[in-house]
């Protein structure tokens, strides 16, 4: 009952989490897009959108959400939306010996990503600058130089190179986890790697719905269900608010079966 209550009420990046709650969201102390550096227990990270990272820090440090007991000492991280490096240095810090690939499609956002990495000696991680998805071809993509870029976007679009995701599951021979955060583009890029995801042990999925496009969300879990996958839904958001354009978020977690 102790450790439950330290690790919910005495834990010091819950003091970090509601400082920086105050600062940029009740005072509104931040100029869109401008460069900040923000301080946790755990990493320095700098940014662009810092309440966004803020809810990274919550999800992945405070909450966990990436949790698992082990890796295999080969294991290999693919993390797909790597974003400004928050998911890495986790894994890196939870799970030292595994190898870890980052896939970061906005070039802006990569540049911070790598920036945080040296600035938390955090080594051995591949950088991959392109967008996860279903060739190598490049993808058009609505860029925002704070955490908004997506294919699901109107604004601002460009045209940005691209990683055939099923060839990088179909090359490994090592145990393969993946983490994916890739802002509307799961079912596309799922749906292309098919049985090649049987390569994955497990999965953290961050599905997103977005208004006026179709839901697919059933098509993600049958998916994983015909390829050996079991899952659960983690937690959900939903926005009540149609100027923004994500509807709702589900996190998937997903494992093979033994």
């Amino acid at each position: 009952m102790f450790s439950l209550i330290r690790k919910k009420f005495l834990n010091p990046g819950r003091y970090y989490f509601y400082y920086y709650l105050l600062r940029y969201q009740l005072l509104g102390k931040h100029t869109s897009h401008q460069k900040v550096l923000m301080r946790f227990p755990e990493c320095k990270l700098w940014c662009r959108d810092p309440l966004s990272v803020l809810w990274q820090y919550k999800e992945i440090f405070l909450d966990e959400a990436y949790s698992l007991d082990s890796l295999e000492e080969n294991a290999l991280l693919l993390d797909c939306g790597s974003n400004v490096g928050m998911s890495l240095i986790y894994f890196r810090k939870r799970f030292p010996n595994c190898s870890l690939m980052a896939f970061e499609a906005n070039p802006e956002i990569a540049q911070l990503l790598k920036e945080n990495l040296k600035l938390n000696r955090i080594d051995n991680v591949e950088v991959i600058e392109k967008a996860v998805w279903k060739n190598d071809d490049g993808v058009k993509m609505s860029i925002s130089p704070d955490d908004a870029s997506s294919t699901q976007g109107t604004e601002n679009i460009v045209l940005i190179p691209s990683v055939d995701f099923k060839k990088i599951l179909e090359q490994q021979q090592e145990p393969v986890y993946i983490k994916m955060d890739i802002e509307g583009a799961e079912w596309t890029v799922l749906s292309h790697c098919g049985a090649a995801l049987k390569k994955a042990k497990h999965l953290w999925l961050e599905y997103h719905a977005y208004y006026q496009q179709k839901q697919e969300l059933d098509l993600v879990l049958r998916l994983l269900s015909e390829q050996g996958f079991r899952y659960c839904v983690a937690r959900s958001y939903i926005f009540n608010n149609p100027t923004q354009p994500v509807e709702f978020v589900v996190n998937l977690i997903a494992r093979q079966q033994a």
